[in-house]
């Protein structure tokens, strides 16, 4: 069923500091989204290649700047596919190791 939410985009990139260590850095925009499930065929597909799809967003495509990771409800979801259609962008996620807690 699809709903309308706000989500947040997460965009995650590393900076040095005065010692030159690299360290993390993440960048947080909330916006407007439509989530989704997945249909049986890509939770299929994305299975036999070791993926785990659970939900897909769509967003304006004018609001999408690569961001990697998703954050909805508290839970941190991973990109590993997208696809553009008209002034729109699907973005298909899964949990993943080290964006639970984004």
């Amino acid at each position: 069923m699809r709903r309308s939410v706000t989500v947040d985009l997460i965009k995650r990139s590393f900076y040095e500091d005065e010692n030159a260590v690299r360290l993390p850095m993440s960048e947080k925009r909330t916006v407007f989204a439509y989530v989704d499930s997945v249909s049986q065929t890509e939770f299929f597909e994305g299975s036999r290649t070791g993926l785990k799809p659970e939900v897909r967003f769509t967003i304006q495509l004018c609001d999408y700047e690569d961001e990697d990771v998703i954050e909805y409800n508290g839970i941190g979801y991973k990109v590993y596919r997208t696809y553009t259609a008209d002034n729109w962008i699907e973005l298909y996620a899964e949990r993943r190791k080290g964006t639970e807690k984004a």
